[in-house]
């Protein structure tokens, strides 16, 4: 078993005198932890890790091996390391199959980007061009054909790589867009499951996240994370939950509220911190402010969002008030 402790100290003894990782050493890691994990020999194994490449690459494959640079993508993609990883790998994935060796792919590789997946981009603000195409160049696009008729590259995996980076495209620029938007976009509450929704994209939250992000978007002035525990707040937000709960019988919801409000093992915090986590997944760190639930310790917290761009129907699809907007900043 190759243990997250294993791993990152295999990473780190592997470190050049600058703490970086040469090329060897990344490939030499990989199969360690291979080992260690007793996996097949044609498993692909990703190492994931914020130290960087001694030559500043943010990826590296070879065969099933890769290494991914975890840190400083907001720098050029104003988004976390998330999408760009996922676009990276499945580019990388293609790429190992048009060409025998890594020597042969930086070989082969367009030092001039031209929005291909075979782009070096040694200018790191290229990548941004390579992830908003998603494509191959006509002469990759051949390449890669040919390596498909020669059984160097299977056609379905191809095709599944080629929606991945697709995927991640459509995501950015879903991103790009919300920000030339002077208006904030509608955040729904709707359906049975009471779910929350934001312009061509769901905020995936539990039935408890939920409730307590419904108690906050009824309560504009925003209420102190002590006073939940109250008599009328705590039976509110056991109102909501109850609504779309999947388990367990009124009184054993009742109790499972109380324990959050109550922030028995910091269980209040770690759903609020989920809460955010999910909006930031959504729409990115900076735009996903005005949706989160924010405050200071002892005063009140509040969800910024004016309640004009809330669109709430309840189960039956009755409009459900969310009182008046408020100035407090």
């Amino acid at each position: 078993m190759a243990s997250l402790e294993w791993v990152t100290e295999r990473v780190r003894s592997a470190c050049n005198g600058r703490g970086h990782l040469e090329t060897d050493a990344i490939f030499r890691v990989v199969d360690e932890i291979r080992k260690q994990a007793d996996l097949a020999p044609d498993a692909v194994v990703v190492l994931l890790s914020r130290i960087r490449h001694a030559g500043n690459w943010f990826s590296i494959g070879e065969g099933n091996s890769h290494y991914m640079h975890a840190d400083d993508w907001n720098l050029f993609t104003a988004t976390s390391f998330r999408l760009p990883v996922t676009f990276l790998l499945a580019s990388n994935i293609i790429m190992r199959g048009m060409y025998d060796t890594l020597d042969e792919v930086v070989y082969r590789a367009h030092e001039d980007a031209r929005g291909c997946i075979m782009d070096m981009c040694l200018d790191k603000q290229d990548i941004s061009l390579k992830m908003r195409t998603a494509d191959a160049c006509p002469e990759c696009m051949a390449r890669i054909r040919s390596r498909i008729k020669a059984g160097h590259l299977d056609a379905n995996v191809v095709i599944d790589c080629f929606r991945i980076m697709d995927r991640v495209r459509r995501d950015l620029m879903f991103r790009r867009r919300w920000r030339l938007d002077p208006e904030p976009g509608r955040l729904t509450v709707s359906g049975y499951a009471q779910q929350i929704d934001l312009p061509s994209r769901r905020v995936q939250m539990s039935p408890i996240q939920r409730a307590l992000y419904q108690f906050f978007l009824l309560h504009p002035k925003g209420v102190r994370l002590v006073d939940l525990r109250d008599e009328v707040h705590l039976r509110e937000i056991i109102r909501l939950y109850r609504i779309m709960a999947t388990k367990g019988t009124p009184e054993e919801q009742a109790q499972v509220i109380r324990g959050v409000v109550e922030d028995m093992e910091d269980k209040l915090q770690q759903h609020l911190s989920r809460i955010r986590r999910a909006f930031r997944q959504a729409l990115g760190f900076r735009e996903a402010g005005l949706y989160t639930i924010e405050g200071k310790p002892g005063e009140p917290y509040r969800i910024r969002l004016y309640r004009q761009f809330v669109r709430w129907t309840d189960r039956d699809g009755h409009p459900v008030d969310c009182g008046p907007d408020t100035d407090v900043t």
